[in-house]
Formats: C-alpha cells, structure tokens, sequence
C-alpha cells in the first residue's frame, strides 16, 4: 500500500512541476519576445568569412536554422548529426537555398556514444587546423527510459556527456583561433532539473521530464 501511495504522490509532484514549468516557459517566451529581440540577427556580424563554426545537431530545429543564418554570412560549417542520410538532404537544401558556394563539411555523430564521439573528433582534428565556434546544440527530450551503449541514461547521455566530451576532445582546435567561442544550449527546465550524483540513471524514479531538466541542468554547470 506504502509503495501504492508513493508512486501517486510521484505523480502529482511530478505534474505539479511540469504545471509550473510550462507557466515559467510561457513567461520567459513573452520576456524574451519583447527584450531579447533587439540581439537576434542584428547581433551576428553580416560577413563571417573566414570563420569555421561547428553545429551538433545541424539536420533539424535550432541546429538547422542556426546553420542557415551563418551560411548566409559566409561561414564555414562543420555540421554534424546522427543521420548521416538526413544531413546530406538538408546540406543540400541549405546550398541550394541560402549560398550555393558556401562550404558546409558533413560529419556523423551520435552524442549518445562516446566511441562515435571520439571517432568524429579524431575526424574533424584531422581535417581542420582550428575552430572558432563550437555550438552543443544537439539534444534529446521526453525519451522513455532508456540507457545508452555506455549505460548511461539516454538524455544525460545524449545532451550533456557527449557535448563534454567532444569539447574536450576539440580543445586543441579552439586554441588555435584568436577568439573563440563555445555556446551550449540549455533550457528553462533546467529550473525544473536536480543533479541525482546518487542515482544519475534515474533507476529510483524516472519520468522524462525530470531525466531532461537534469541533463539541461548539467549543460549549464558545464
């Protein structure tokens, strides 16, 4: 009966905080809407010739919309995502529609796996002779639980410890450039997030929103 009425009590808490999240979210859209407009285009430089940036998460979303917008400014990309397949549809779409002779390189990367982010790493280390923007953009949410191939639990996994680990791994790239940049993207459910160091798996009590503010959590302490 105790176990019965531990998981109702979960459940309320757990739809209390998702309640008060959403109304959080709406307040920070509507903040952000009328303050943060003024730094959106007009705050990237119209000409980033020269300059090489690196997107996860480049095939779909913000990752995507970021990319096009520095196309359009002449950047050079390193964009990278999961399907491979996928990424060549939309680098072409992308050249096709905002600058047919920009230079977008095409890497596969899993987050969610420490072998495909050490492969795609040693890839771009290979290739490049530094970075001057690395954008974690790429990212998970509301999946069922779930481990990685490195028994990781999946959102931690995929939106925190493959970023860490593949800036780590491209530090020696970022030195090279004059100025540069690392920008992880987090989230407002990061307020909703807490740092289990106890049960990081979640294994106690799992819901996918809580498994996603701990991972957004995490990209803001990093």
């Amino acid at each position: 009966m105790a176990s019965f009425w531990n998981k109702i009590y979960l459940w309320i808490y757990s739809s209390f905080k998702f309640i008060v999240f959403l109304l959080y979210d709406l307040l920070f859209s509507l903040l952000n809407n009328l303050y943060i407009w003024r730094y959106r285009r007009a705050q990237i430089p119209d000409n980033l010739s020269g300059k090489i940036v690196l997107i996860t998460g480049a095939s779909d979303g913000l990752g995507m919309l970021t990319m096009e917008h520095l196309v359009k400014r002449n950047a050079t990309i390193i964009m990278t995502c999961r399907n491979i397949e996928k990424g060549n549809k939309v680098r072409e779409d992308i050249l096709s529609k905002c600058n047919s002779n920009a230079q977008i390189h095409l890497f596969q990367l899993d987050l969610s796996s420490q072998i495909s982010v050490r492969s795609a790493a040693k890839e771009i280390l290979s290739k490049f002779e530094r970075l001057d923007v690395l954008i974690n953009n790429g990212g998970i949410m509301k999946s069922p639980k779930m481990l990685s191939e490195d028994g990781h639990e999946m959102h931690l996994a995929t939106n925190h410890l493959g970023h860490f680990s593949l800036t780590n791994a491209l530090l020696p790239l970022l030195y090279k450039s004059d100025q540069a940049r690392v920008v992880t993207l987090s989230s407002s459910a990061n307020l909703l997030g807490k740092m289990h160091y106890d049960d990081l798996n979640l294994n106690k009590s799992y819901s996918p929103l809580l498994a996603y503010g701990q991972s957004k959590l995490a990209n803001i302490l990093f």
